[in-house]
């Protein structure tokens, strides 16, 4: 005949007994709260992530606008703070300021006669949060690349 410890004996109607309900409460605890945590990383990574969706369609909007206003000009060579200037209310509007310090522009023509304008800016330049580098994810040394091209 086998033997079992009291804690883990259950009646006949197979609910638990009191005793082994209160050795399990540690257990629920912890694992409640590694839940949370990854819940709550879970949560910061979509918030993180949904800022910088935001800020890179501000930003991509700015540069076709710039691209536009560049191609408009009809100049052999862009000039950069007419882009700039044009970019900037856009940017402003989302939270990303001193673009002209904080960017570079290059400018290219294609055969077609197209106008490539790329803008190169550091994600911690465009003001998004890092909330996430607690836990090994860090925006430093990374870098939004936007191209907008426009017809001349």
């Amino acid at each position: 005949m086998k033997t079992r410890l009291r804690t883990q004996m259950t009646p006949r109607d197979g609910r638990v007994r009191r005793s082994a309900r209160k050795s399990r409460r540690g257990a629920m605890t912890i694992e409640a709260l590694l839940s949370l945590f990854v819940l709550t990383i879970g949560a910061l990574a979509v918030a993180n992530f949904t800022i910088v969706s935001l800020k890179l369609t501000a930003l991509q909007t700015a540069v076709v606008a710039g691209a536009r206003q560049a191609a408009l000009a009809n100049l052999t060579v862009p000039r950069a703070d007419a882009t700039f200037a044009v970019m900037q209310p856009i940017c402003s509007a989302h939270g990303i300021s001193d673009l002209s310090s904080k960017a570079t522009l290059s400018f290219s023509t294609s055969g077609s006669g197209q106008l490539v304008v790329v803008c190169e800016i550091g994600v911690s330049d465009c003001g998004v949060p890092n909330w996430l580098a607690p836990f090994g994810f860090s925006w430093t040394g990374r870098v939004f690349h936007v191209v907008g091209v426009s017809q001349t």
